[in-house]
């Protein structure tokens, strides 16, 4: 409701006001030249030709906002579920096929450790919590990958893994 500013100054000095569809003005027969269309609305609406679009009233109206909001926000929680999932899978791990939800503990544990270098599939397969324990052999061969190709790495570089730095803003 792009008009929505005005209709709340407008409500809030108790002046009657009425939004019409400007597709239905336009139908209507008569003049629509610049000069006289403040005449001709005035004239239509003396004749009760214009009818009121609807207007929801002001709790509505935040309401709507409220709603729309908060359905922007599950949409981009959402995408960033998707961006932390898709990372480790771009590094051919598989966590998102071991554990239900990648942003429950366990998951965010791991992810961490990774993070921090930590290479020891054991390592990382003893960070599993509650249900995800009885995973851990399946949780060892999602991370099989990480440490074949990490000492690989380090092979060829001679370097220690790659260490992304804390961001703190």
């Amino acid at each position: 409701m792009y008009f929505g500013n005005q209709v709340n100054l407008l409500e809030s000095e108790d002046i009657q006001f009425l939004v019409v569809n400007a597709q239905h003005m336009k139908a209507l027969p008569g003049r629509k030249i610049d000069v006289k269309d403040a005449e001709w609305i005035a004239q239509l609406l003396r004749h009760g030709l214009l009818t009121a679009s609807f207007i929801p009233n002001r709790a509505q109206r935040e309401l709507r906002e409220l709603v729309r909001y908060r359905r922007s926000i599950i949409e981009e929680r959402a995408s960033q579920h998707n961006r932390i999932q898709k990372v480790p899978e771009g590094a051919n791990i598989k966590l998102g096929s071991v554990v239900s939800d990648i942003m429950g503990v366990s998951s965010k544990n791991m992810l961490r450790a990774i993070a921090g270098g930590e290479e020891n599939t054991e390592t990382l397969a003893n960070l599993a919590q509650r249900t995800l324990k009885k995973k851990k052999a399946r949780t060892r061969i999602s991370f099989a990958w990480l440490c074949e190709s990490s000492s690989a790495i380090n092979d060829q570089n001679h370097s220690k893994p790659h260490r992304f730095p804390d961001r703190t803003n």
